[in-house]
């Protein structure tokens, strides 16, 4: 009997260790390209209708390593890489040149070159730059 509770408190403790290694909140290639994604907050700040008058930022992933969006006057593209942990890399973007008067856009392209992790959270995109969450999407149906 005590080789079976002993047993137990084994497995116990293994679920347990083995649990904290968990991937919950990072993000797989296929939650990336299954919608596209609509900026709901930049830098924390979630009141963006001034920054951006026109049209929200807006991204999508592609399962053939493809980012494109809108950057809330201009298209954006490049390529991307994502692996198990979430760790994220893009490419170098390029875009269209329009100008469009009080749009944060070079701001947003600024801080999206620096994200280097994606997670899924409470079902919205969040990309980080370190430890810090710099940019969140919510699903573009959910506009």
């Amino acid at each position: 009997m005590k080789k079976l509770i002993f047993a137990f408190y084994v497995l116990f403790a293994t679920l347990v260790m083995t649990g904290c290694k968990c991937t919950k909140g990072t993000v797989s290639k296929d939650a990336l390209v299954s919608s596209g994604w609509v900026l709901s907050a930049m830098n924390g700040n979630n009141t963006l209708k001034s920054k951006f008058p026109n049209k929200l930022p807006n991204i999508t992933f592609t399962a053939d390593n493809k980012v494109s969006g809108n950057g809330g006057c201009n298209q954006y593209g490049g390529s991307y890489t994502v692996d198990a942990d979430g760790k994220l890399g893009l490419g170098q973007m390029m875009s269209t040149k329009m100008f469009c008067q009080g749009v944060a856009e070079d701001e947003y392209l600024k801080i999206l070159s620096k994200a280097d992790k994606a997670k899924i959270e409470d079902k919205n995109l969040v990309l980080y730059s370190g430890d810090e969450a710099v940019l969140v999407f919510v699903p573009k149906t959910a506009e």
